[in-house]
């Protein structure tokens, strides 16, 4: 059992890579630790995501709930719902600086992820991992596939 000064630390150790230069990630009101794995760069012309070139048969709308500031880094014109994730809802977006894939994670509770990195980008919260990859990436290991590109771990 983790006492609440290891608790502590692990949150400041939190803050502080997230905000490490190269790392674009943030989260809503109760927020977790997040994370993005990605270092900042381009995009590779080569590197596709399926999930955003097909037409969304089942779009939804980011929730109201989520604050514009949520999606300040994102190409909202490029961004759909990808699923579903046992209650958190999921949408991959790219970078309006073209650095890559954005993702955004809305929970029940609607304490959302966002963040956008490299050629892949993983956000952490509450308990599970969310990973955007390019069509030619493997499946991260220990996922389960959410869309094409997106992935989820955790309980």
């Amino acid at each position: 059992m983790a006492s609440k000064y290891s608790i502590s630390i692990l949150a400041v150790a939190g803050l502080v890579l997230a905000s490490s230069p190269g790392c674009s990630a943030e989260s809503g009101p109760a927020s977790g630790v997040d994370e993005n794995s990605a270092e900042e760069q381009s995009v590779p012309e080569s590197q596709t995501f399926t999930d955003l070139e097909q037409d969304p048969e089942n779009e939804r709308a980011v929730p109201d709930s989520v604050p514009d500031r949520a999606l300040d880094h994102f190409d909202r014109d490029a961004t759909r719902w990808v699923g579903e994730y046992k209650g958190t809802q999921l949408w991959l977006g790219m970078a309006k600086d073209d650095t890559g894939p954005c993702l955004l994670s809305v929970p029940r509770n609607e304490d959302w992820l966002a963040g956008c990195g490299g050629g892949q980008v993983q956000i952490s919260g509450g308990g599970r991992v969310y990973i955007a990859v390019p069509d030619d990436a493997e499946q991260p290991r220990n996922s389960t596939p959410v869309s094409t590109n997106v992935f989820a771990r955790g309980d």
